[in-house]
């Protein structure tokens, strides 16, 4: 099953917002080669930039970790009641 190519990530800063800010991101080269700097892949993100591969990996393990509670949450309150209609 073929599946799309994935859009790359701009690099850290290269937003309009952040352009127009003047902000930079810890490690960066400058704001003209942020703007022309995409990663199609997270291990371009990791060998580039790790500081932010390692802060993009703890928002997705923390995303994770919050969905499970949830999910863990909802199933424990779906068995109580389900017990007390028994």
């Amino acid at each position: 099953m073929p599946t799309s190519p994935t859009p790359p990530v701009p690099a850290p800063g290269s937003t309009p917002a952040a352009a127009a800010a003047g902000a930079r991101a810890p490690g960066s080269k400058g704001a003209s080669q942020q703007s022309k700097t995409a990663f199609s892949t997270m291990e371009e993100i990791r060998v580039h930039e790790p500081e932010l591969y390692d802060a993009m990996a703890k928002g997705i393990a923390q995303t994770i970790i919050n969905d499970l509670r949830r999910h863990a949450e909802r199933l424990k309150k779906l068995m109580r009641e389900g017990q007390r209609r028994d």
